[in-house]
């Protein structure tokens, strides 16, 4: 039988593991949510944000899906959700659609990011945010726009003309710095709840980080259990790492190989070393970096060499890294047990599959942290190109297979399309790669491959923005047919965008 949240509009994914403690604070936004119209959850990168942002949608939009004393569905740690932390229930919400948006890469417009992913598409002659609020006007949404300090005036515009112009609307951002638009209510994203120093025995055992990590570490070696003996080395672990719940779940993935007590040792020793490090940084910031250095310096050469080699995607599946990211150092064969291992230790994030693949991602702070690493090792500028030629490749065999008359069938096509969705982060990667090496050749390739992806999912501005930097940039050697199908490409374009004179220039050009 199908629940109400199953007849609910939106994207919000799944959660992938049990969600663990901030009880409280999920019932104190479902509260604040139902009197405020725009609430950003501001903290540092690592502090689980992005998460509860997500578990609030849910349960706020459970909540107003379920009649008043109804139960919702129970989660994984069989709580009521939407119910038991107080969501959407008698507090006036009247919702029946959440979207999410994610803004990490920070590429792009946030009104594009936000009307491909709802849906909305633009009209010839008008811009795109007011299309967007005119299109969302009389809908009950819930929007979460998430990791908007990558954009972060543009957020501000653009939630600012949401709010005037969409009365049932509400807004949840996630930013490491607030938007300071009117109306907004600010969050600050606390760690997780600590013992106090003086604790001990079972009054250690009921805290939010203490819960997490156990559960954590039971997921990476099962049959973990807290015990009287272990568990105080779990609380000076999760002390040290100043409840950052990525901090906790990168320590916790260590127990299949260290025991509580090495693992609290070691991490103690490491932050030692970091002390001297910039004094201007914010506290909770040092303590993040710290984690992951930490983290890093425990794998092994040929894994820190794949992990800051994937920082040059957005997102992968295993084709895509064993291309990019093998050489003599790393065999293309031994890609997969490194990427198991990185999964496994919670620096990689199985995120789902398309086109029938497994896809995998970064942690936006753990990705930032690879680059910089990266660029270190001195191998930023060939393996940011290895991943465009990559994606080009890709790109260049998507549109010979997609647009054959009769072949491939509508299912085949479909499936391709998607994966080409998931990919757009890449993509970008890509254009501005060639861009910034000058490759206008190869940036050229990348529009005109692009351009049956970019118009049905209504980017066409997008796709003009990057088709007009490649045709008007100096370097490199473009031949004829490159550059007649692409300005034959951005023809097109003006075309849907009823733009006529650059139509008529540019097919001149073109012919």
């Amino acid at each position: 039988m199908q629940s109400a949240t199953d007849l609910l509009a939106g994207n919000l994914p799944a959660e992938p593991n049990s969600f663990i403690g901030r009880e409280r604070d999920l019932a104190d936004l479902a509260k604040l949510l139902g009197e405020v119209r725009v609430l950003t959850l501001s903290g540092p990168g690592g502090i689980g944000k992005t998460r509860l942002a997500v578990r609030l949608a849910r349960n706020v939009i459970s909540g107003s899906a379920s009649p008043a004393g109804e139960a919702g569905p129970a989660d994984s740690s069989g709580a009521a959700a939407g119910h038991g932390v107080g969501a959407g229930i008698g507090l006036g919400l009247d919702l029946d659609e959440a979207w999410l948006v994610d803004l990490a890469d920070g590429h792009g417009r946030t009104a594009n990011r936000v009307a491909a992913t709802i849906g909305v598409r633009e009209e010839p002659g008008v811009p795109l945010a007011q299309t967007l609020a005119e299109a969302l006007r009389s809908r009950h949404m819930l929007l979460v726009l998430d990791t908007c300090e990558h954009q972060v005036n543009d957020c501000a515009t653009l939630v600012q003309l949401l709010l005037a112009r969409c009365p049932w609307l509400r807004i949840i951002a996630t930013s490491r710095e607030p938007l300071r638009v009117r109306g907004e209510t600010i969050w600050r994203v606390q760690p997780l709840d600590l013992p106090p120093d003086d604790a001990v025995g079972d009054e250690l055992a009921g805290h939010e980080a203490i819960r997490l990590f156990a559960a954590r570490a039971t997921g990476a070696r099962p049959g973990f259990t807290l015990t009287r003996e272990n568990t105080p080395s779990v609380a000076r672990l999760c002390r040290t790492l100043d409840g950052i719940p990525l901090g906790i779940e990168l320590s916790a993935a260590r127990v299949r190989a260290l025991s509580v007590e090495q693992i609290a040792d070691r991490l103690r020793d490491r932050f030692q070393l970091l002390d001297s490090g910039d004094r201007t940084a914010p506290p909770r910031q040092q303590t993040l970096r710290a984690t992951v250095d930490w983290s890093y310096e425990l794998l092994d050469e040929a894994e820190q060499m794949l992990l800051r080699r994937l920082a040059v995607f957005s997102g992968w599946n295993l084709d895509m890294a064993e291309q990019v990211c093998s050489d003599d150092a790393i065999p293309a064969d031994a890609v997969l047990d490194l990427l198991i291992s990185l999964i496994d230790k919670s620096l990689v994030v199985l995120d789902g599959e398309a086109a029938g693949d497994a896809r995998y991602r970064l942690l936006d702070t753990i990705r930032e942290y690879a680059l910089e690493r990266l660029v270190a090792a001195g191998e930023e500028a060939r393996l940011f190109l290895r991943q465009r030629d990559c994606i080009l490749a890709l790109v260049e065999e998507t549109a010979r297979a997609m647009f054959r008359r009769g072949d491939p069938p509508w299912p085949v096509r479909l499936a391709i399309f998607r994966r080409g969705i998931a990919e757009y982060g890449n993509f970008r990667i890509a254009l501005a790669t060639s861009l910034s090496h000058g490759h206008t050749d190869q940036g050229l390739r990348l529009c005109t491959g692009l351009l049956n992806m970019w118009v049905p999912h209504g980017d066409q501005r997008e796709a003009a923005t990057w088709f007009d930097r490649f045709l008007v940039a100096e370097g490199g050697e473009v031949t004829p047919r490159v550059r007649g199908r692409a300005l034959a490409g951005r023809a097109n374009i003006a075309f849907d965008l009823q733009d006529y004179d650059v139509l008529l220039r540019t097919a001149q050009q073109s012919l």
